[in-house]
């Protein structure tokens, strides 16, 4: 690929690239030009690089498009050379897929050829006339053989490595078009990979993509050790950047994205799992006088063991009456509610003791503040955390808490693992549940409804 240059044009500055010779057909001029917006030469050269990359993937893209439509083309054809030469032989039935026969439809040719040409054989004219279409002798006239030698030219010159050595595209030169072109589930998890990405070009330098090393991501994984960093949090940060990579992979721009089979499993400390509150803990929680949204969530989570993005986002909408019970319908995923997978779409039973009030009322039960991505667990759980914190100083005990409360306390009570998983959403997908298939909406009913919590006599609300 041509190096760009700088060019004067009417008082602004432009970059330009010339389009490589084989590949001139394919557009209308032989230079492409991109105005950088300024006439200011020294702010013209430092967008020069960018402007590059994305001459460089027009051009790229045009030649893939022509590869594509003329390996099409090919392809058509050798499926009507293949059906062609299958009647010959009195092979052809209606519907026959060539491709499922090309190993035999190859042999049958070359045995066709043989034996007309070097065993002097008698055999029907229209077999060896569709032998030898069907081998490639006459399949593609002298211009269609031109086009596709040319684009194995580029393919051949700017593929893989050769390709993001000569733009030179490192990684935080690449990674604003990888946040503008991935499609991401959550705003949170784009800011996060962003954040991850960088931190790791801090690490090792703005390095070119095609320098990047398997070592690194080990590189990566010793300096958030020696940070007191734990396993998973390392794991996490490190798929950021595989993920990266994994895409400039599929566009060309690495040959082989290089974290692959990566062993962390010695890398950071082990997890710690969350404690639930003790039994006085719990009454101290609820004994103190707190706003009655804040109540009414801590009420929600620790008689139903839902998760604080899902309870946090409820509506009254969700409030249904499914097979004469009372529930909240987390079925729908595709509404603003977030759920972490499929298994957390479900019904959830709402308690007796988990006093709601009855009405056709709409809009948000919680007023906490959402954030870009549209979650408001970070706003609850900073509301949440003041009231836990005045009974523990346990770090391990948080908001997530009071669900290893409820699955304790299910468990206490002869509820079956698996049905207490389909109740907190670690169990199968629940969308047949509103029909009744799976565990029950009785069932889950039943196991809520056998745990006492008599924490919740708490003051009247302040």
């Amino acid at each position: 690929m041509h190096p760009s240059t700088l060019v004067l044009r009417k008082g602004k500055w432009y970059v330009a690239v010339t389009v490589p010779k084989s590949l001139e057909g394919l557009f209308s001029q032989k230079q492409l030009r991109r105005s950088t917006g300024t006439s200011d030469e020294k702010i013209a050269a430092n967008r020069k690089h960018k402007l590059t990359e994305a001459l460089y993937r027009e051009i790229k893209l045009k030649w893939q498009v022509a590869r594509s439509d003329t390996l099409s083309l090919l392809k058509s054809q050798w499926e009507s050379d293949a059906i062609e030469l299958s009647r010959s032989l009195g092979l052809h039935r209606d519907g026959m897929n060539p491709d499922k026969y090309r190993g035999y439809l190859d042999q049958a040719a070359q045995d066709v050829l043989n034996e007309a040409i070097f065993e002097g054989k008698p055999v029907e004219t229209s077999q060896v006339d569709a032998a030898v279409t069907y081998v490639g002798w006459e399949t593609i006239d002298e211009s269609e053989w031109k086009k596709l030698n040319s684009l194995a030219t580029v393919d051949s010159a700017t593929s893989t490595r050769t390709t993001s050595a000569a733009f030179g595209a490192t990684i935080l030169s690449t990674l604003d078009d990888y946040a503008e072109r991935r499609r991401w589930n959550r705003e949170a998890t784009k800011k996060n990979s962003i954040q991850h990405i960088k931190r790791f070009a801090e690490l090792v330098g703005n390095i070119e993509l095609t320098k990047i090393e398997k070592a690194h991501a080990y590189d990566y994984a010793i300096a958030m050790d020696s940070e007191g960093k734990a396993n998973k949090t390392i794991k996490s940060t490190i798929s950021s950047v595989t993920a990266f990579l994994t895409w400039c992979e599929q566009q060309r721009l690495l040959s082989e994205a290089p974290f692959y089979n990566l062993k962390l499993a010695n890398y950071g400390a082990e997890s710690q799992k969350y404690l639930p509150l003790k039994k006085e803990e719990l009454h101290a929680l609820f004994a103190q006088e707190m706003p009655h949204e804040d109540r009414l969530l801590l009420t929600v989570l620790v008689t139903t063991g839902m998760r604080l993005d899902e309870a946090a986002l409820l509506t009254w909408q969700r409030i249904k009456t499914v097979d004469n019970i009372r529930c909240f319908d987390l079925t729908d995923y595709e509404e603003a509610i977030t759920i972490k997978n499929k298994q957390s779409a479900r019904l959830v039973p709402i308690p007796t003791v988990c006093a709601l009030p009855n009405g056709n009322s709409n809009g948000p039960i919680f007023s906490y503040r959402r954030g870009s991505d549209g979650k408001a667990e970070n706003a609850a759980s900073k509301a949440l955390m003041r009231h836990i914190r005045r009974v523990t100083d346990d770090e391990r005990k948080v908001v997530h808490s009071l669900r290893g409360n409820l699955k304790d306390m299910l468990r206490d009570a002869g509820v079956s693992k698996e049905l207490s998983d389909f109740i907190t959403g670690h169990g199968s997908h629940d969308e047949g549940g509103k029909y009744g298939s799976g565990h029950s909406l009785v069932l889950k009913k039943q196991a809520l409804e056998s745990v006492e919590h008599p924490w919740l006599n708490p003051p009247a609300d302040s």
